[in-house]
């Protein structure tokens, strides 16, 4: 997550300390965020496919754009 230098050293801090909790989604947008830089693209699209009912979905979908 450093090297993608998207994210505050605050935040970072926070994850490690276990303040916040890395949910599927922001896996997922790390791992096309970091795609993308090792394949040098212009632009990284992230799609959240999920059962809009779920009761997590909405929650973490927040909290990646959080």
């Amino acid at each position: 997550m450093r090297e993608l230098n998207i994210f505050t050293p605050e935040f970072i801090n926070s994850i490690n300390e276990g303040e916040i909790v890395i949910s599927q989604i922001f896996r997922n947008f790390i791992l096309a965020e970091k795609y993308g830089k090792v394949h040098d693209l212009k632009g990284v699209y992230s799609v959240v496919m999920a059962p809009a009912d779920h009761p997590t979905t909405q929650k973490e979908i927040k909290s990646l754009q959080a």
